[in-house]
């Protein structure tokens, strides 16, 4: 496993989701190119959470702000918790260490 490839490419403020896309090349064996897709599929994943409570926060706040609010708090909890992760994913493998995500990495067969 090549751990700057995999760090980088879980690192989210590495261009997000763009960040998977430019080390991919640089990927040459199996478990790295894992880590890359792993890193790739949680990133859209919390995009599009992320997206669809937001959307649900701006539609709810007119009508009712304090369900509005609710989901506004959610919204910002769930984007630091997502950050996090990532975060912490890309420090165990710039450790050399493997990560894998929840659900996800079961999902796609934890790089085998």
């Amino acid at each position: 496993m090549n751990k700057n490839v995999s760090g980088w490419a879980h690192f989210p403020i590495f261009l997000w989701i763009i960040g998977p896309l430019i080390v991919w090349p640089a990927a040459k064996d199996k478990e790295t190119k894992f880590q890359v897709k792993q890193a790739f599929a949680w990133q859209i994943l919390w995009t599009i959470v992320l997206g669809v409570l937001w959307a649900i926060t701006l539609v709810t706040l007119p009508v009712n702000e304090i369900l509005g609010l609710i989901f506004k708090v959610a919204t910002y909890l769930l984007a630091i918790i997502a950050l996090a992760y990532a975060i912490y994913g890309s420090y165990k493998c710039f450790e050399g260490e493997k990560f894998t995500y929840p659900i996800i990495g079961s999902y796609m067969g934890k790089g085998r």
